[in-house]
C-alpha cells in the first residue's frame, strides 16, 4: 500500500498540463508519482516520460543522476526517488557558512553540467512555451 508523504497539485495550468505530483512510500521505498488530473493531461504525462529518455541521450556529464521513470498507465508515471541536496539548499547552506569560494565552485560545476550536452540551442520563446508558462 502506498503512503503519501508529499503532494502538490498544478491545477492552475492549462487543462492539458494539470498534474499532481506525489512523493509516496511503499514497503519502505520512496518514489515520485505524477498523475494527470484529467483526460486532457494524458499526452503531457506521456511526454514527461519521453522527454526523460531524450534528456538522457544528450547529457554527457556523469555527475547528473536522472531518475528512472516507468509509465504506469495513460495518466500516471512513476520516477525513482533520488535522495540528494537541491542546489538552492546547498547554496543557502554555504551562504550561512560564508564559504563563498565553494559557492562559486558549485555554480561553475552546475553551469558545466547543464552546458555540457551534445545539443545546445538558443532559447526562443515560442507559442508552445507560452501555452504552458
Amino acid at each position: 500500500m502506498r503512503r503519501v508523504l508529499y503532494s502538490k497539485f498544478s491545477s492552475e495550468r492549462k487543462k492539458e498540463y494539470r498534474i499532481a505530483t506525489q512523493i509516496v512510500s511503499a514497503d519502505g521505498k520512496k518514489s515520485v508519482i505524477k498523475m494527470g488530473l484529467n483526460d486532457d493531461a494524458k499526452e503531457h504525462i506521456k511526454n514527461i516520460a519521453d522527454n526523460r529518455v531524450k534528456l538522457s541521450a544528450v547529457m554527457e556529464d556523469e555527475n547528473i543522476e536522472l531518475a528512472d521513470v516507468v509509465l504506469l498507465n495513460d495518466k500516471e508515471l512513476e520516477f525513482e526517488y533520488i535522495d540528494g541536496i537541491r542546489m538552492d539548499s546547498l547554496i543557502e547552506k554555504l551562504v550561512k557558512q560564508k564559504d563563498y569560494k565553494k559557492i562559486i565552485d558549485e555554480i561553475k560545476c552546475f553551469t558545466k553540467c547543464i552546458t555540457n550536452t551534445r545539443y545546445i540551442s538558443n532559447f526562443e520563446c515560442t507559442k508552445d512555451f507560452e501555452e504552458v508558462f
